[in-house]
């Protein structure tokens, strides 16, 4: 039985880093929230811009659906063959290239909130 316990123990401590490193436990590093998006728009147009060692973010589209695209192409106010979608309401975990993502609004007044991790 102590065994199983000391066993148990040892696998516990060594296991703890492997979790935050898996993303379960991430640091905030920031709020941003865009509006305005008639053209392309960029986080890098956040105030403060995109907080240093950010490696996680979530996306969420509040009063309007938008397209957005990562590729280095400007999308389009049309999901599917403007860029991909992200519906009123819904949000998305992001941890691509952040200086490449932008976002457009598929109907005026949209409102994007992003918060950023490591």
């Amino acid at each position: 039985m102590m065994r199983r316990l000391l066993a148990a123990a040892v696998m516990t401590a060594l296991c703890a880093p492997a979790l935050a490193q898996s993303g379960l436990r991430q640091v905030p590093l920031g709020f941003c929230a865009l509006s305005s998006m008639s053209a392309a728009t960029g986080l890098a147009t956040c105030s403060g811009g995109i907080p240093a060692g950010t490696s996680y973010a979530v996306i969420c589209a509040y009063t309007q659906g938008v397209v957005w695209r990562d590729d280095g192409t400007a999308p389009t106010g049309t999901p599917g063959t403007g860029g991909q979608g992200l519906a009123a309401s819904q949000c998305m975990p992001y941890n691509g290239t952040f200086t490449a993502i932008q976002f457009i609004q598929q109907t005026s007044g949209a409102l994007l909130g992003v918060s950023f991790y490591r």
